[in-house]
């Protein structure tokens, strides 16, 4: 791998850890919006969207991010 090619991957793992650690903060809710409420877990914002609160870790498509991050590492370890 070229020198520019490895800084190029080390520098979409510092943004891609950068929107990572953006979503993973506790200040900051992920949900998707549903057509309505069918359980407490709902909730409806001032527009009088229904939303329903996800998962940031687990059972997301949001964990792709995280896999995507890790296989980025793997390319850049050295090799045997």
């Amino acid at each position: 791998m070229l020198k520019r090619e490895e800084r190029a991957l080390q520098q979409a793992i510092a943004n891609l850890e950068r929107a990572q650690k953006y979503l993973l903060s506790e200040r900051v809710l992920v949900c998707i919006r549903q057509s309505y409420a069918s359980t407490t877990l709902h909730f409806t914002n001032a527009q009088g969207e229904i939303c329903y609160s996800i998962d940031k870790h687990i059972g997301s498509d949001l964990t792709g991010l995280h896999q995507a991050i890790n296989d980025l590492r793997r390319l850049l370890e050295p090799k045997p």
